[in-house]
């Protein structure tokens, strides 16, 4: 499973937000030996997220 992250600064007290970052973090499934295994026919995951935080 791939997450895509972006990351939005807030600046000009709150009048212009601009991206920072980004990222394509990957997940994979092991198994008791650590190693790959496939994961249930028809399984998602929706993930999304949004942080707030004043520097």
């Amino acid at each position: 499973m791939g997450v895509r992250v972006e990351v939005i600064a807030t600046r000009a007290r709150g009048q212009q937000e601009v991206k920072v970052t980004e990222g394509l973090f990957t997940f994979v499934a092991l198994d008791d030996e650590h190693k790959l295994r496939t994961l249930p026919e028809g399984l998602t995951a929706t993930v999304f997220l949004k942080l707030s935080a004043r520097l």
